[in-house]
């Protein structure tokens, strides 16, 4: 059951991968940060992720992310690490994971899960199969009220959790800007390079998730309608949309002006070589890209759904999957260069997020 009574003792955190994007990313960080604070921390995930002293792993057998031996096997781990190190205190990323803990429940720990989307919405509109998607709203719902502290990165998501399972308003902590990551803008010209993009070039960029949900669609639709001398594109990421996107950009006639890269944790690089970030996603919770952008200090266009509402000022909003509106915007930062960049307020956004987290763990 939800509650507000918190042991502090070991620290344990549980992710079914060791890479990737943003979730990974923070759950690596607020494990160091713990770890360095001098919190006992144990991590369970697949594999033998690199790690820093301090931080003892546990394996899980490498089983695809719906393997039944993986929701059979999990559970018994857990209860195993928790009983055996003493832990007290369990924080995960999602409430599928968190219902893998309700054998360890028993021992007394204080479960935190940190929200920072909406699975199941993210499930369909990625047309998983129906039994998948039962067995996971089971599973959502188990987590839910096995968890006795939630946070979430959007107030809009709070909202959607306290109405739809009737609990107490969880916690929201917006994700953060790292404003000592950017590399300085002369050296734009040598990752201009290494792509392949002169200089002169007006350079719009995506970076994330390759998936349906994020809608690069209309990004390329937009892109392929202004007429914007020495105008470039370049996407990077990866995702089983990849193909498609790639085939979409010959047809529109714009192969020989956009660039697709693999994703890198590198973003710094990337976003200190455009001139405009745009993020065409049909829902977000706290955009990390867009954080980015604003720490490197460039323009950036969103679509206006949940999420990005609450960071992304209205001016900088477009309608989702309007690719004329889209290009109309495009072509006003091009032609008037116009500062979407300094319409935001990005100081709410900087803070030690890390320290944050772990004092409303407690």
């Amino acid at each position: 059951m939800y509650t507000d009574v918190f042991p502090v003792r070991g620290l344990l955190f549980i992710y079914f991968k060791n890479s990737g994007g943003g979730l990974y990313q923070r759950m690596h960080r607020l494990m160091v940060y713990a770890a360095k604070n001098n919190y006992s921390v144990h991590y369970i995930s697949p594999g033998k992720p690199s790690l820093s002293n301090g931080i003892i792993h546990h394996s899980l057998p490498d089983f695809p992310i719906w393997h039944p031996l993986l929701y059979l096997y999990s559970p018994l781990l857990i209860l195993y690490v928790v009983i055996w190190h003493n832990i007290r205190t369990v924080i995960l990323f999602d409430f599928i994971y968190s219902a893998l803990c309700l054998p360890a429940k028993m021992c007394n720990l204080s479960l935190v899960t940190l929200v920072r989307g909406d699975t199941i919405h993210e499930m369909k509109i990625n047309k998983k199969p129906a039994l998948i998607i039962i067995i996971t709203k089971i599973l959502y719902e188990i987590g839910v009220y096995c968890s006795d502290r939630i946070i979430t990165n959007s107030k809009d998501m709070a909202n959607k959790l306290m109405r739809k399972f009737h609990i107490p308003l969880p916690h929201t902590i917006y994700n953060d800007i790292d404003t000592n990551k950017y590399y300085p803008i002369p050296k734009r010209k040598t990752y201009r390079s290494s792509l392949e993009i002169s200089e002169g070039s007006f350079l719009v960029g995506y970076a994330g998730d390759l998936e349906p949900r994020k809608n690069v669609d209309t990004l390329i639709k937009a892109f392929s309608k202004p007429k914007i001398h020495k105008k470039w594109l370049v996407i990077a990421g990866r995702g089983k949309e990849k193909g498609r996107l790639m085939r979409m950009v010959e047809e529109l006639s714009i192969l020989s002006i956009t660039t697709f890269v693999d994703w890198t944790d590198e973003v710094n690089k990337l976003l200190n070589c455009i001139d405009l970030l745009v993020l065409p996603s049909e829902y977000e919770g706290c955009p990390n890209i867009i954080l980015e952008a604003m720490g490197a200090e460039i323009s950036f266009l969103a679509s206006d759904v949940r999420g990005t509402r609450e960071i992304v000022p209205k001016s900088q909003r477009f309608t989702y999957r309007d690719d004329v509106e889209l290009a109309k915007l495009i072509m006003l930062q091009h032609k008037t260069e116009i500062d979407f960049k300094s319409q935001v307020n990005n100081k709410k956004f900087i803070f030690n997020w890390e320290e944050r987290v772990l004092n409303c763990c407690f």
